[in-house]
């Protein structure tokens, strides 16, 4: 077997591999000890996409060598094994060399040259020394560092189907709310205009951490008065009488009831193409039901619109430690933004806490916070509220191809209507 050598290193699998394919005699490779299947981790992405063709070149010939050893079962079985594990080895190189590529092309987010057009608007372009990428989820975020003040800033990118309302709601709402919860909420730098393909914004740099990653790490009394801050800021987004912002504005007009919204949304959702990829018909059935069927028994009563965040979770929240006690220093993501019904802002924040925190939430001291105890709530209107955000999320992550989260989501919906720990009970 002349040629070839056997890779065995704990934690990744076993690979035949040609020995001119050894990693680290790739350019910009970060550390020797990395099997082949790394050899994308490249320090600049030209190089790296110059590397991974070359490397994927040399993998592809290799497959081929072992492709043309064996003559199949009644051959050598392990050179046949050995051939199938080369071929999907070879596929899995393509699918990151496409990956690479779309990267390159703007597909996965726009180029530093696109981003620097973009801020020439606002800033020189000579005074702007970085642009980081922060994150990569349904929407990208970039931290711009500058030479000059505000020496830090924040883009954001939207991407989906609704990328443009999406960035119209969140410009709208951070507009209202700035004046009033000034040093919580960003302002806005710049904005994309109507015609950009790309819809953006440049907002305020918040110092702190994200409340999800130290929650887990604060004692009992810090994690209780960090969570009482919570439930105030909550008690004051839901005090807000703004009657120009979230997409009942957009769509509907300002006269458009919460109920008639709620339903208008329900019916697209579950009658989406998408939804019916994601979700067994038989499960669908029982979703139409609880919402369509008990929903209209429930909503029956007029509904007072009210501004909620939508989605205000512990990943949304930016904290840090002033004089020995932690702050909520940033609230984020008001792209959701809507005027609604009160409870569904109480509910989901409940909901997602629940299921997605590895430690139990104080919620207690959020009740003492908001002013009211939000397990008063009538267990109908939780499950209705968890049962539509709980399908919206699975839908929306189909949407970006998460498959192992969609399957854990699904899981969560269906022990939703078995009455199990995620039902918000």
């Amino acid at each position: 077997m002349s040629g070839f050598q056997r890779f065995d290193r704990p934690g990744y699998d076993s690979e035949w591999v040609g020995t001119f394919a050894k990693p680290f005699e790739e350019p910009g490779c970060r550390c020797p000890d990395r099997p082949v299947r790394d050899g994308f981790l490249m320090k600049s992405r030209r190089s790296g996409v110059r590397s991974g063709i070359r490397l994927l070149s040399r993998r592809l010939i290799v497959s081929r060598k072992q492709s043309w050893i064996g003559a199949g079962p009644k051959g050598c079985s392990d050179t046949w094994n050995r051939d199938l594990r080369s071929r999907s080895m070879a596929s899995r190189m393509l699918e990151r060399l496409k990956a690479i590529r779309s990267y390159r092309t703007g597909e996965r987010g726009p180029s530093n040259k696109k981003i620097l057009g973009w801020m020439a608007r606002i800033w020189d372009p000579t005074d702007i020394i970085r642009i980081q990428p922060m994150s990569y989820g349904r929407n990208w975020s970039y931290q711009i560092e500058l030479n000059r003040y505000p020496y830090r800033a924040i883009l954001k990118t939207y991407r989906s189907k609704f990328a443009h309302d999406r960035q119209k709601n969140e410009t709208a709402s951070l507009k209202y709310l700035v004046p009033f919860l000034k040093g919580t909420v960003p302002e806005i730098y710049g904005e994309a205009s109507k015609e950009e393909d790309t819809p953006w914004l440049l907002l305020e740099w918040k110092e702190g951490q994200c409340l999800a990653g130290v929650f887990g790490d604060l004692c009992p009394e810090e994690r209780s008065d960090v969570m009482r801050q919570c439930g105030q800021l909550c008690r004051k987004l839901h005090s807000m009488k703004s009657s120009g912002v979230g997409p009942m504005t957009i769509e509907g007009g300002l006269n458009m009831s919460w109920v008639d919204y709620f339903f208008g949304q329900c019916d697209r959702m579950l009658n989406a193409p998408i939804i019916f990829r994601t979700i067994d018909r038989r499960l669908i059935d029982r979703v139409r039901d609880c919402l369509m069927c008990d929903g209209h028994a429930i909503l029956r009563d007029p509904i007072p619109s009210i501004f909620l965040h939508y989605d205000f979770t512990v990943w949304n929240i930016q904290v840090e430690k002033r004089d020995g006690r932690w702050e909520i220093s940033g609230l984020f993501d008001f792209e959701s933004a809507i005027r609604g019904d009160v409870r569904m802002d109480l509910v989901w924040t409940e909901h997602i806490h629940k299921v997605h925190m590895p430690i139990a939430i104080d919620r207690e001291s959020f009740s003492t916070g908001y002013g009211e105890n939000i397990d008063s709530l009538p267990l109908e209107i939780r499950k209705l509220y968890s049962i539509y955000r709980q399908t919206n999320r699975i839908c929306t992550l189909s949407e970006f191809g998460n498959k192992a989260e969609v399957a854990k989501q699904l899981t969560v919906l269906d022990g939703l209507f078995h009455g199990s720990k995620h039902d918000g009970s």
